[in-house]
């Protein structure tokens, strides 16, 4: 329990429920491909070529990818991959040709009639959400393909043109998003890597309250699913293959900064991510959680799945490496390329943590945990960035506090007044019984505001 000792001042900006993770960790999508069934290594198999038939009957030349038991794993000329058994295949010395963009698109506007179909040099957009969004939409993910080429060349990561169109489905609302395949609520895109699309929707329960931050969010999120198709279809990461989360997701955030405001648009590899470095502010650098120096990364690594949190920290490392652990960022990388299909670096364990990650991650950077987390909050410190949402409505919850003679107070800053109310709550239950306490939910114009907000109850608490 809580005991009134001290005033207690905390500028905490709570926001992990509102920023991530709105995207689902790479997986495939279906029962059939649920990753608990499926090997724990890739069964490699020489290229083969057969002849099979897909949708509607059509017969078409597919390649070999990997086996899964008895049934193959194909590559479809349109970039899906499909299961196959010995006797639903018949070689053949046809070559593999990949379809182009728009005899995808063909085949997509059939299958999706009432959606428009756009085609780009390398994309394949299907969506029936507002113009704007489509543009935008468009506008961050065709900019972000040659821009994370660049960085693979920077880095001299084994990296190729896309083979396959990048097909991205669009959707407007919630209920349509969850027809085509029902996600979490929480999730708001996913990067299938089964059939290679991103899908995504536009409309989030965050219009209805806070349209700047469902925009930034929804923004940020496009970018971070682009991100992921890009480095499975330039070789950079194999289809299939699963990473350790730290750097799977951590690199996307990595290379999917965005801009918001009036152009919404991709920053570039590498700037500061805003989103993210607004969620870390007081996380990390003031040690909202009292951990044990040092635990904070080692979960991070070690975790078979993140949290909201766990994305920001991911990201933070990730960005720490390639600028401070240059080497140790290209080992890193370059060792899990070689991944192949349903390889990993290890399996988790009661507590969901994989420890041959950190065995793995320790052999390239061997900077002691507790030194290694004190340097990246140095970093973090140092680095610039603009809060996305600083001119937009805030809620700060101010909870005055009294035993006896003593008194206190506690302040934090949102972006919803639910979650101020929440908050509140949750701080308020960990009181004990004979302190008082009276609590108040303001609504300011912008963060500025509710930082003079702060100042100024500090001041009448003296």
């Amino acid at each position: 329990m809580i005991f009134l000792r001290t005033v207690v001042i905390a500028l905490l900006l709570v926001i992990s429920v509102l920023l991530g993770p709105a995207h689902a960790q790479t997986a495939a999508t279906s029962d059939e491909r649920d990753p608990a069934a499926t090997p724990d290594s890739s069964q490699p198999t020489p290229v083969r070529y057969w002849q099979t038939s897909i949708d509607g009957g059509e017969v078409v030349v597919v390649r070999g990818y990997t086996r899964r038991g008895n049934r193959h794993v194909v590559l479809l000329p349109d970039g899906r991959m499909a299961e196959r058994r010995d006797q639903d295949l018949q070689p053949t010395d046809r070559p593999f040709r990949p379809w182009s963009a728009r005899k995808v698109a063909k085949r997509l506007e059939a299958k999706f009639p009432k959606m428009q179909v756009d085609v780009t040099s390398r994309y394949v957009f299907v969506g029936n959400t507002s113009e704007t969004f489509r543009r935008v939409t468009q506008r961050v993910l065709t900019t972000m393909l040659p821009g994370i080429r660049k960085f693979t060349r920077k880095w001299k990561l084994p990296a190729r043109s896309p083979e396959f169109p990048l097909v991205v489905l669009m959707f407007r609302t919630r209920m349509e998003f969850d027809q085509y395949r029902r996600m979490p609520a929480n999730i708001l895109a996913y990067y299938d890597a089964w059939t290679n699309y991103i899908v995504l929707y536009e409309e989030t329960r965050m219009f209805g309250t806070n349209p700047e931050i469902a925009v930034g969010q929804t923004i940020s999120t496009i970018a971070h699913e682009g991100a992921h198709q890009i480095l499975h279809n330039i070789g950079v990461q194999q289809r299939l293959s699963r990473w350790p989360m730290w750097i799977a997701e951590g690199l996307a955030e990595y290379l999917a900064p965005t801009k918001l405001g009036r152009k919404l648009s991709w920053k570039g590899a590498g700037l500061v991510n805003d989103l993210r470095m607004l969620e870390l502010e007081f996380y990390v650098k003031a040690k909202a959680f009292d951990s044990p120096p040092g635990e904070m990364i080692a979960h991070t690594v070690q975790g078979a799945q993140l949290t909201s949190t766990g994305y920001a920290t991911a990201w933070a490392l990730t960005h720490y490496l390639a600028n401070k652990e240059k080497a140790a960022f290209r080992a890193i990388l370059r060792e899990l390329t070689q991944l192949g299909p349903w390889q990993r670096l290890g399996t988790p364990n009661s507590e969901g943590l994989i420890e041959a990650q950190l065995t793995s991650f320790r052999q390239h950077v061997p900077t002691p945990l507790k030194k290694l987390e004190a340097d990246l909050i140095t970093y973090l410190d140092e680095l610039p960035y603009t809060d996305p949402f600083a001119s937009a409505p805030h809620y700060v919850a101010l909870i005055t506090l009294q035993r006896d003679k003593e008194t206190g107070w506690k302040a934090n800053i949102f972006h919803t007044e639910m979650q101020a109310r929440r908050w509140s709550a949750q701080f308020i239950r960990q009181l004990d019984d004979d302190i008082q306490r009276h609590v108040e939910i303001v609504q300011v114009p912008n963060r500025p505001a509710a930082h003079q907000l702060i100042r100024q109850y500090a001041r009448s608490r003296k």
